[in-house]
């Protein structure tokens, strides 16, 4: 009954505009999601296409990860050039990968920034003891209820396809479990929900620790830190979102003293580890097989006479690598067909301010909190 009527109103639109259904959607699904949120106020016919046909929904969530967005982070200052100790005001941009910038917004945070990461349309922001969800779609900020006043050392985020549904994980150090264990705990929630300070739940001990230097990244469902950040015990710590088991994968096996850095990304939601030597300018890219048990080497590419610094972790869905190089600053390196392209926006970026990947989202965030 519903199809009808949708079907009904979006021949009520085809009649007023005189083009196809095929190329409205076409258009409507390149459309920032600002304008959309503007669109559907013309009328209820405009309203039910962006808000529940289904054909669009999924058009513009395809195009939307196929042209990710950087979002990067800068303080303002006072007028005596300092933050604030208990407030931090955060001005967020957005930049295509072509280095144009989209979007601007600012947004006030209890303190400095500790975790920037992404997953999907959503960022989390994440202070010693606050943690924030962010919709840069629709300049929208939530803060996450957590009473606790444990330091939020290692917090990761990540989707699961099959139930709509996000976690935010914390992992945090307990003296009682020994120097290697880590405890969990796990929040769930919707892009439509209520969530407070009950809706964090304890989940089995982690029985390995986690390196809190490098950010955590969800791919597939899963998400993976960096165990360790020495030269000696190099694996990958992965959690399942859906069974919340923890696993260990071993890095590809190679001469880790070759590469300056070993890093992990995502790339269609496969994973693969990014290996780069400053001393030859090349470039190593394995990839992980649907087990879990064995890495492939894919790609060995020159980067000759680049040498690269660091690389920008993401769920991208191109074949797109974001590096980082001195001579050429922030560059998305295509390993399909082994080309480069300069995001000339980013040449002051650094390793302690890295941006990171999102998507558009056309729906808002319609998340409840409250402190019970």
């Amino acid at each position: 009954m519903e199809g009808e009527k949708r079907d009904e109103h979006m021949m009520e639109i085809q009649r007023t505009s005189s083009l196809p259904h095929d190329l409205i959607i076409e258009v409507l699904s390149r459309v920032p999601p600002k304008s959309l949120s503007r669109f559907r106020c013309v009328s209820k016919q405009w309203y039910l296409l962006l808000t529940h046909d289904h054909e669009f929904i999924v058009r513009h969530s395809k195009w939307s990860k196929k042209n990710p967005l950087l979002l990067t982070r800068r303080y303002i200052l006072d007028e005596n050039c300092e933050t604030s100790k208990t407030k931090a005001t955060v001005e967020l941009t957005s930049v295509n990968l072509d280095g144009n910038v989209t979007d601007k917004f600012k947004i006030v945070i209890d303190g400095l920034i500790q975790t920037f990461i992404s997953c999907g349309p959503l960022s989390l922001i994440c202070c010693n003891y606050s943690l924030y969800l962010c919709n840069p779609s629709f300049h929208e900020l939530v803060r996450v209820p957590y009473r606790s006043r444990i330091f939020l050392q290692n917090v990761g985020i990540g989707y699961i396809p099959s139930s709509s549904e996000y976690k935010i994980v914390h992992l945090f150090e307990a003296p009682r479990l020994g120097d290697r264990n880590m405890v969990c705990e796990v929040l769930t929630f919707t892009h439509t929900g209520k969530i407070s300070f009950g809706s964090w739940r304890g989940c089995r001990d982690c029985p390995w620790s986690a390196c809190t230097e490098k950010s955590p990244l969800c791919v597939h469902g899963n998400i993976y830190w960096a165990r360790s950040s020495g030269r000696k015990e190099r694996s990958i710590l992965s959690f399942d979102l859906e069974k919340e088991d923890f696993s260990i994968i071993n890095y590809p096996s190679c001469d880790f003293k070759t590469y300056s850095f070993l890093e992990f990304t995502g790339i269609k939601e496969s994973l693969f580890v990014v290996g780069c030597s400053a001393e030859t300018s090349t470039m190593d890219v394995w990839l992980l097989d649907k087990d879990e048990k064995s890495w492939v080497l894919e790609h060995r590419i020159s980067l000759f006479p680049f040498a690269v610094n660091f690389l920008i972790s993401s769920d991208n869905q191109s074949d797109e690598i974001l590096i980082h190089t001195e001579q050429k600053g922030l560059t998305g390196y295509n390993l399909s067909n082994q080309t480069s392209r300069r995001i000339k926006y980013f040449e002051g970026v650094r390793s302690y301010n890295k941006p990171c990947l999102y998507h558009y989202s056309i729906s808002p965030l319609c998340i409840t909190t409250y402190d019970q």
